[in-house]
């Protein structure tokens, strides 16, 4: 109300100004997140937050907050313009908090996925695993917690052995 009497208004004005970076905050409706997706549209870099815990999940909840009608156009717009997400999460280790997260980059083949509804099963390649496996490489989670963490974060299995404390997804 101070700048902008609406949010359409603060959003025209912004494309306006020819900003570097413009950094929309949480996202809850769908009115937000079509801006955010026209913003980068329109070739500008968007970082935004969605509270979700996965890639996948992340994904889905943007093309579900839109009608069932239109959810196939999103998927092609978001394809083309997502680059990566960035997932993440605050752990009590035994010095304290720490953070695991996981990282996916958007290539070609995942913006294809994305486009065509295929994106559950992709699997990333700084999974929460690893962020887990380099908190306990460092001794900042014992290997008990870890087993404990990555039931948290998605499940999967222990492997018993060397090189990493998990089986990695499709070996």
């Amino acid at each position: 109300g101070k700048d902008f009497f609406t949010f359409p208004q603060a959003m025209m004005q912004a494309l306006r100004e020819s900003p570097d970076l413009i950094f929309v905050g949480e996202i809850r409706d769908e009115e937000t997140l079509n801006w955010a997706i026209f913003l980068a549209e329109a070739g500008f870099t968007v970082l935004t937050t969605y509270h979700t815990s996965s890639f996948p999940e992340t994904v889905y909840r943007i093309v579900s907050s839109f009608p069932e009608e239109q959810r196939s156009l999103i998927q092609g717009r978001l394809a083309r313009v997502l680059r990566a997400v960035v997932s993440q999460r605050l752990i009590r280790g035994r010095t304290g908090m720490r953070l695991v997260y996981e990282y996916v980059p958007v290539d070609g083949a995942l913006s294809q996925a994305i486009a065509e509804g295929n994106y559950r099963q992709y699997s990333t390649p700084h999974s929460w695993n690893r962020s887990i496996e380099a908190l306990v490489e460092a001794g900042q989670v014992t290997r008990e917690e870890a087993i404990t963490l990555r039931a948290m974060v998605g499940g999967g299995e222990v492997a018993p052995s060397r090189p990493g404390i998990f089986r990695r997804e499709g070996l």
